[in-house]
């Protein structure tokens, strides 16, 4: 993606929020909402044909549309633009979190959607909390995942993974470009992220414990880098978010709606 392309994708003043399409209901020109999206656009925004709105396929493109009819719980739209990637980070970095009770993970996970998480995986610590969830309470994530991403414009809906033991996920750490872990352990001076480049990148924040130096030494034998967020100690939401916010800063990410746009 261009720069040019990058700064129009953040140009969408004019949207509340998107409406969320299944991929299976895109036909050539033709996007079709049903269920709870379409009774949200036709009874509560009162969306009518020749109205605009943008939809999200939820796996990496936005459309610009035009409704054509409205039919019951069916709202049918013409695509006028495709966006490929819109409201996407330019690095796919993948947010792993100790959990936390009660609903600060509910708020962790929609503000690391709205500001680029591409994934979400709580981690079961030596200090955890919390060490089982049920599967209501996964699906409540995504439902949130799903609702911040609609709200903040993005095309794709960051998943919120099966809770796992950090030993297993450890093992993961490959996967990926770069691995940073959230320490306040660290005491040698250093610049978290120093012009990373664009990649896939892992940030691991532990619970409001924080990590047991067994489980620091393991991360760091799989290559990650272990970085400070200050002199203050931070709960685990605001560390998850100040950790995200560097990362994203450390690839450039809020530069790119910086420069004038003219369609």
């Amino acid at each position: 993606m261009n720069p040019v392309e990058r700064v129009k994708v953040c140009n969408f003043g004019v949207y509340v929020s998107s409406y969320l399409v299944r991929p299976a209901d895109i036909r050539g020109d033709t996007a079709v909402l049903t269920g709870d999206e379409a009774v949200h656009a036709s009874k509560s925004a009162r969306k009518r044909p020749g109205d605009e709105l943008l939809l999200i396929d939820g796996v990496g493109t936005g459309y610009r549309c035009v409704v054509r009819t409205v039919e019951g719980d069916r709202v049918v739209c013409e695509i006028r633009e495709a966006i490929p990637q819109m409201g996407e980070p330019c690095a796919d970095v993948t947010l792993a979190v100790g959990m936390v009770k009660g609903d600060r993970f509910d708020s962790l996970v929609e503000t690391a959607v709205e500001l680029g998480a591409g994934a979400i995986v709580p981690l079961e610590t030596r200090f955890s909390i919390v060490h089982h969830t049920s599967e209501n309470r996964q699906r409540r994530w995504n439902r949130i995942a799903e609702s911040a991403a609609k709200q903040c414009l993005r095309s794709r809906v960051p998943p919120v993974e099966k809770p796992e033991a950090l030993r297993s996920f450890a093992e993961r750490t490959g996967e990926f470009d770069a691995v940073f872990v959230a320490w306040e352990g660290q005491q040698e001076p250093t610049s978290p992220f120093p012009a990373i480049a664009p990649g896939s990148i892992l940030l691991v924040v532990g619970p409001e414990g924080g990590f047991h130096d067994e489980e620091i030494g393991l991360l760091r034998s799989k290559g990650a880098r272990t970085v400070p967020l200050g002199p203050r100690r931070l709960r685990t939401g605001t560390a998850a978010i100040a950790l995200l916010t560097l990362a994203l800063q450390g690839v450039g990410e809020y530069a790119r709606c910086l420069a004038p746009h003219a369609d």
